[in-house]
Parts: structure tokens; C-alpha cells; sequence
């Protein structure tokens, strides 16, 4: 008798450590989609010297094709956001005219100069980890957990390929 209860706690230990263990990495695998797509998206914006229609097409595209697929949002002023990626544009030039004449020179009304910020967010969703940890729940539904990024400072001509 005293070896079958030995067993079961012996039993008990190994599944609780093959949990704790899913469970990091589901969190790791879903940490490395956010950062990837994140990067793709700040790649995108700085080749394409803003959001214009193309480069958001090839974020939808690298979205799919990275399986992100959560439709969370930035509450707040000038963030665009889409099937849980959020970008804003961050206007420099309007408050640094010399920044602005060393981008876009003195002819060119339309350019704008400054830097964008992209958010993705990590999503946990393992019930026995949402369970135990209502916390990580919380702070997930409130956008805590989240990975956000700053492009260089660049000259935008174009700004018009995303809808808010």
C-alpha cells in the first residue's frame, strides 16, 4: 500500500511539471510570433518609407503567414489598428523644422518626417495557466502584455495605406 501512494504522489509531481513546462512554452512560442511580426512590420514601414497601400498588404500577408491572428486595439489618439498589430505615426517634423528641411528639403509641401511605433501583443490562451493565473488574464485583456518597437526617422510622403 505504501508504494502505490508513493507512486501516485511520484505520478502527481510529473504531471505538474509536464504542465508548468507546456505551459512556458506555449507563452515562449507565442512571445517569438509577436516579436517576428513585429520586426517584419518595422521592416516593411522602413523600406517602404511609410504605411502605404503595398506595405500594407505585405504586413496582412506576413500576418497569415506567421499565424497571428488576435483583434486587440490601442485605445488612444492616432493609432491605426488592424487583426492586433497598431502602428502610429510619430510627427517630428512639425516641432523640428531643421529636421524637417534636412529630410524633405524647402520645395516639398506633402512631406512629413518622423518615426512610427508598432505594437503587437502576446496571447497566452492555455486553460489550466488562464486559470491558475487570473492575473496574466487581466493583464492581457488590458494590453499589458505587449512588444512594441520604434522605426528610424524617415522622410513619409504617403501615410494613407491602413484604415484606422
Amino acid at each position: 500500500m505504501r508504494d502505490a501512494i508513493g507512486g501516485a504522489w511520484t505520478l502527481q509531481l510529473i504531471l505538474i511539471f509536464l504542465i508548468v513546462i507546456t505551459c512556458v512554452l506555449a507563452f515562449s512560442v507565442n512571445y517569438a510570433k509577436s516579436f517576428r511580426l513585429k520586426d517584419a512590420v518595422l521592416d516593411y514601414l522602413e523600406e517602404g518609407q511609410g504605411l502605404t497601400k503595398d506595405v500594407a498588404n505585405k504586413i496582412e500577408s506576413k500576418r497569415s503567414s506567421v499565424g497571428y491572428g488576435i483583434d486587440w486595439k490601442i485605445d488612444g489618439d492616432n493609432w491605426k489598428c488592424k487583426n492586433g498589430i497598431c502602428i502610429k505615426f510619430n510627427d517630428v517634423g512639425k516641432s523640428n523644422s531643421s529636421m524637417r528641411v534636412k529630410y524633405c528639403g524647402t520645395n516639398n509641401p506633402d512631406c512629413t518626417v518622423g518615426y512610427y511605433t508598432v505594437v503587437t501583443f502576446i496571447y497566452v490562451n492555455v486553460p489550466i495557466m488562464s486559470n491558475i493565473l487570473e492575473s496574466l488574464q487581466t493583464a492581457q485583456e488590458n494590453g499589458a502584455l505587449n512588444i512594441t518597437g520604434d522605426t528610424t526617422t524617415m522622410k513619409v510622403i504617403n501615410n494613407d495605406g491602413w484604415g484606422a
